[in-house]
This record gives structure tokens, C-alpha cells and sequence, in this order.
């Protein structure tokens, strides 16, 4: 079963892009708090379409980061209560944060992936459009992409490999790829970590435009 942990305050309706592709096998908890607990019409819509499993879990809050523990607790509470071989395990947000999450959980051989959307989970390539164009060289497979990003990056940044795998994945051109990274990786002001990556990842990205 796959479960993706929505952290509402964070992605708001970004988040849920892809839902709708989901299928029985998979379960959407959505945390939100007084602070984000309105939704679109867009949205509504999507959620009664989606075949997945939907349950919401409203959070008190009074602390800094007090949604962020509690959807952290209840991933602990889902992988000690459901863990079953093949269960995979999502947390939707663009709170880099949540990467410390991920790799406590990989040296424990339960999959936790950071996520900014549900789409990013498994999502195929698009097909490309008819063109005259030159056909375009094939994408590199995901695990060589990862591969690589291995050997590029500096060590504090692989717990972030998924993410900016599927970030190169999705996006057509070098300027997508960086603008992705800021809007992913960015703290506040501070660019300087999404400039660190692009700089290191740029090498790689020959295929695009």
C-alpha cells in the first residue's frame, strides 16, 4: 500500500496534484490546522474523484512546528501498525525538514520519500507532442540520474537525491530545473543552497534546452 502524509500548511492545494490517479491500494492523510483548513471548489472535486482512501487529521497547534511533529509521530505510529513488505510511505511537503525523516527511516529499510506533489510518486513521462523536430535523446533512467547526483553532490545533500531527481525528471529545460530548485529548496532569502545544487547538477543536464 502506498500512504502519502500531506502537510497542508505547506503545499496547500500544490500538493494534491496527481490524486486523482491514485487507485484503491492507495491512503491520503491530510494534516492541516486552523492555520490552512479551507480548500477549493477545484479541489473538492478532485478528492471525490480519486479512488484512494482520504482521511483528514486537524492538529492543534501552540508551538513552532507542531504539525510537523504530529504528522512525524502518526508516520511512526502508520510504519509500526501497516508495515507490510512493498508498503511505501510519503511525506507531501516542501519542508526540507522532512528529509531528516527520510533517511532515519532508510537505515531502518522503510521507504520514506520527500515529495513536493502526489504526482512526483510515480508519475510517467509525458509523451512528446508530434513535431519536425529532431527527436529528442531518451531520459536517463531515474536510478542512473540518482547515480550520478551521487557522485555530483556533496554528502549533505543526498538525503535530497529522490527529490531532485524527479525535479531534473520533470522539468524541460536548464531554467525549469533551476527555477524548481528555488522554489523547492530556497530558505527564506537564502538561494544559496538551491544555487549549490544546480551548480553541481548542471553538467548533467546536456539533454535539455
Amino acid at each position: 500500500m502506498n500512504y502519502f502524509l500531506i502537510d497542508y500548511e505547506n503545499v496547500n492545494t500544490n500538493g494534491f496534484r496527481g490524486i486523482t490517479s491514485l487507485s484503491e491500494k492507495d491512503r491520503v492523510i491530510v494534516f492541516y490546522s486552523e492555520k490552512a483548513e479551507t480548500m477549493t471548489f477545484g479541489l473538492h472535486r478532485r478528492l471525490n474523484e480519486s479512488k484512494a482512501e482520504i482521511s483528514f487529521q486537524k492538529v492543534p497547534i501552540g508551538s513552532k512546528n507542531a504539525l510537523d511533529f504530529q504528522l512525524c509521530t502518526y508516520l511512526g505510529y502508520l510504519i509500526g501498525q501497516n508495515e507490510q513488505p512493498g508498503d511505501m510511505y510519503y511525506i507531501v511537503s516542501c519542508d526540507q525538514s522532512f528529509a531528516l525523516v527520510s533517511g532515519y527511516w532508510a537505515r531502518r529499510k522503510v521507504s520514506v520519500t520527500l515529495l513536493p506533489d502526489i504526482s512526483a510518486a510515480s508519475a510517467p513521462p509525458e509523451s512528446p507532442a508530434p513535431t519536425d523536430e529532431p527527436t529528442r535523446k531518451p531520459d536517463v533512467p531515474a536510478e542512473d540520474v540518482q547515480a550520478l547526483l551521487k557522485i555530483r553532490l556533496p554528502e549533505k545533500y543526498h538525503v535530497h537525491i529522490p527529490m531532485i531527481a524527479e525535479i531534473i525528471r520533470r522539468s524541460p529545460t536548464k531554467q525549469a530545473v533551476n527555477s524548481e530548485l528555488v522554489r523547492v529548496f530556497h530558505q527564506g532569502a537564502d538561494n544559496s543552497m538551491p544555487r549549490e545544487i544546480y551548480h553541481c547538477v548542471k553538467p548533467i543536464l546536456s539533454d535539455k534546452a
